[in-house]
């Protein structure tokens, strides 16, 4: 009569190259990861984006956006989400203000919505606290060459890059590593 099964030794081969098989697919395994939680944020920015400049062309007035401040205000941190409002005096201002009032002609500014807090850290090039577009969909904040929105995964050295074109185009790239 024979027995059929496992020997322990050829138990110890199977467990070993298991383990060797995990230990070399989990490190790509969490870069793959990091990698799609990146994209996933950069293009729900660039979506953001979009709305943005269409809701300027739509109402025919520029609209600005801005980090998230206490209350409908804006603030300086990018990571606890973005405050999007029509600023009818976006020429007059010279940082980037909600005008509760109406004032020298213009209406009162009207916030048209804010995201929520985000998960990756966001850098904006030249400290730009501020951004716009006008009633044509073109960039009016800041005027002039490329802004760039970087984001960042804060255990990784991963970071995505959104261009912001003066014309009002975007478009997501590889960042150069960490912020």
């Amino acid at each position: 009569m024979r027995v059929s099964g496992f020997t322990l030794i050829e138990l110890i081969v199977a467990v070993a190259v298991l383990a060797i098989t995990l230990a070399l697919g989990v490190p790509s395994f969490r870069d793959l990861i990091v990698n799609n939680r990146l994209v996933t944020q950069a293009n729900d920015l660039l979506l953001d984006l979009v709305k943005i400049r269409g809701e300027a062309i739509r109402r025919n007035a520029p609209v600005s956006f801005c980090p998230k401040g206490p209350g409908n205000t804006c603030g300086t941190d990018w990571k606890q989400g973005m405050l999007v409002f029509v600023d009818y005096d976006q020429t007059l201002d010279a940082g980037c203000e909600i005008d509760a009032a109406a004032h020298d002609g213009y209406p009162a500014d009207l916030v048209l919505y804010s995201t929520e807090a985000r998960g990756h850290a966001i850098q904006v090039t030249e400290d730009r606290v501020c951004l716009g577009f006008n009633s044509l969909g073109a960039r009016t904040r800041p005027t002039g060459g490329l802004v760039t929105v970087t984001l960042c995964d804060d255990g990784a050295n991963k970071s995505k890059n959104l261009t912001l074109g003066p014309v009002g185009r975007a478009s997501v790239e590889k960042g150069q590593g960490a912020c």
